[in-house]
């Protein structure tokens, strides 16, 4: 790897939600068209190459899992909005929290892929949700299993999969192997054992620039 990319080694991994900080969280949703006043982080405790201890914030990475599109749907960008409003209604119900400050839903889509239940030789569409919290996966699949969205039973996927695991299945990670980060930030003024890394004054962080 070169010079400017920060490399480690996997010990432990864990998440937590936060205000987010700009220029590391996207934290505006163009499909609701609103701004999520928290963003999940996960945190990964290691060491790196030089030997010295970390703990490095990964931003960025959504919680999401999969729902079946109705077949009479297939080309309906309403029934989407109509689908994710309901559902999002429903967790604020269920969470009694009716703050609208507190996004659940951060997007949705339509992809395509196989079921895993049954043979299926054709793909066939999916709504692809991305969530604010990782917290309410499940009670994401109880609600669209009970038949409270739309009035339908929808099947989900993926939704018993943690969130921290779902991120080492995308990227390839696993305990005690590497994980490499070619863009990142130093929290703290202690950079004795990455000199190589201070060449670029990016890798610095700066408060007035992050406004955190």
């Amino acid at each position: 790897m070169s010079s400017g990319c920060l490399t480690i080694k996997i010990f432990h991994l864990d998440y937590y939600l936060s205000p987010p900080i700009d220029l590391l969280d996207i934290n505006y949703s163009s499909f609701s068209g609103r701004f999520s006043s928290r963003m999940p982080v996960i945190r990964v405790y290691g060491t790196a190459s030089t030997g010295q201890k970390i703990c490095c914030n990964v931003h960025g990475v959504l919680p999401y899992f999969y729902v079946d599109l109705p077949t009479n749907e297939l080309d309906g960008g309403d029934f989407v909005r109509s689908f994710v409003f309901s559902l999002e209604k429903s967790i604020r119900t269920k969470l009694n929290n009716y703050n609208m400050k507190d996004m659940y839903i951060f997007d949705a889509s339509v992809v395509s892929g196989l079921s895993i239940y049954g043979y299926h030789d054709t793909e066939r569409p999916f709504i692809k949700l991305y969530l604010v919290d990782p917290g309410i996966v499940n009670v994401c699949s109880e609600i669209l299993q009970s038949g409270a969205v739309l009035n339908r039973v929808f099947q989900t996927y993926e939704t018993h999969i943690p969130y921290l695991l779902q991120f080492c299945v995308d990227y390839n990670l696993y305990g005690m192997n590497l994980l490499y980060a070619g863009y990142f930030k130093f929290r703290t003024s202690d950079y004795v054992n990455f000199p190589s890394l201070l060449k670029n004054s990016e890798n610095m962080w700066s408060p007035s620039k992050f406004n955190s």
